[in-house]
């Protein structure tokens, strides 16, 4: 994943305000694939601060929130489900927000 990569999405959510190829990533079955959707839109975030006007921005921390949402929602039924090869699927992009201190924890 380079810079190239990273503008594309942008530009797709600076003119769609949504991005088909960033909801591809995120619906597929490849934890790496997940992985790299969580990634990206990190980046976005960060890179939405700088660039984007406000619009651009909210829909960019409106996927942002959805998709920590998901990845929450499904750690939490794996972890209760006792799934621990499911949760080490989930776990990269889990602890990407984490990291980011954005999670709350799950109730």
């Amino acid at each position: 994943m380079d810079a190239k990569d990273l503008f594309t999405y942008y530009l797709d959510y600076l003119y769609d305000q949504t991005s088909d190829r960033l909801d591809a990533l995120q619906l597929s079955s490849d934890p790496a694939e997940k992985s790299k959707c969580a990634i990206l839109t990190r980046r976005l975030l960060t890179l939405s601060k700088d660039l984007a006007d406000a619009k651009v921005r909210e829909s960019i921390e409106r996927y942002g929130e959805r998709l920590e949402k998901d990845v929450l929602k499904s750690f939490d039924k794996a972890y209760r489900r006792g799934d621990l090869r499911e949760m080490r699927v989930i776990s990269p992009c889990y602890l990407l927000f984490l990291q980011e201190g954005k999670c709350k924890g799950v109730a």
